[in-house]
């Protein structure tokens, strides 16, 4: 999701500063399981990535699940692709 141009499209603002402090509203709905997943994805405790998962899937369904999964999948690769050439 390309925030701000999306915003921009639809006339909607966002706080991408409530991605890294929680205090902050970022005005994308359901941000709460959607930053909880994310930090599970990247955390190290399974049980963690577990709940977060399940809480994803009843709050936004199961497509929803796989979405967020492959989009910080794809992160994830252009990250270590960035890093593999000397970009970081």
């Amino acid at each position: 999701m390309l925030l701000r141009e999306s915003g921009n499209a639809i006339g909607t603002s966002y706080e991408l500063k409530g991605v890294t402090d929680k205090t902050v509203n970022t005005g994308v709905e359901n941000e709460d399981v959607l930053l909880d997943f994310a930090d599970a994805i990247w955390g190290t405790e399974s049980k963690a990535l577990d709940s977060a998962r399940d809480a994803l899937d009843q709050r936004m369904g199961e497509k929803a699940v796989v979405e967020a999964s492959v989009t910080a999948a794809n992160f994830g690769m252009v990250d270590r692709i960035a890093n593999a050439i000397g970009i970081s």
